[in-house]
């Protein structure tokens, strides 16, 4: 989904939907997911050190949870 309120590094606001990588922190485990879940994730961005984004927790939601697609607000 859209981040409105992600703060890119330039210091404009919003991150548009797309696919990427986010490394796990220690402590978190995709034990209990499978491809195609619908999860909430929650995650740390480190602009000067790697990995730059890493996850920090997620959640499993409903498979019947609306996912919103498309560009961040004002973005």
């Amino acid at each position: 989904e859209p981040i409105d309120n992600f703060v890119r590094q330039d210091g404009k606001l919003g991150m548009d939907s797309m696919t990427m990588p986010f490394p796990l922190a220690k402590g978190v485990s995709l034990d209990g997911f499978a491809p195609g879940d619908v999860v909430e994730a929650t995650f740390e961005v480190r602009w000067k050190s790697q990995p730059r984004f890493q996850t920090t927790k997620l959640v499993k939601l409903p498979p019947d949870t609306p996912v919103r697609q498309g560009k961040a607000a004002g973005g």
